[in-house]
């Protein structure tokens, strides 16, 4: 995502989460190998759809996995940490 490259995620685990099926990424269920093979297929042809996933992708990822904002995030996961005994 933050290469700016059209991704194809399983919808297991939290992956699924930090993504928007169709506007930043394409989902698929885990283990099925027919959808992956369509989302695949599905890509090649269509310059214009990847350029958007893949501009879409980069946008998400600067926005959430920004240094700043993940530091930030650290710093805050340590506080919690040693404010309880």
């Amino acid at each position: 995502m933050a290469c700016g490259r059209p991704v194809i995620v399983s919808t297991a685990g939290g992956v699924s989460e930090l993504i928007e099926d169709g506007v930043d990424a394409v989902t698929v269920a885990p283990g099925d190998d027919e959808a992956l093979a369509l989302a695949i297929k599905g890509l090649v042809p269509d310059p214009a759809r990847r350029a958007g996933l893949g501009r879409n992708a980069r946008a998400r990822a600067e926005l959430r996995f920004n240094r700043s904002r993940m530091g930030d995030q650290l710093i805050s996961f340590y506080r919690t940490l040693l404010s309880h005994p």
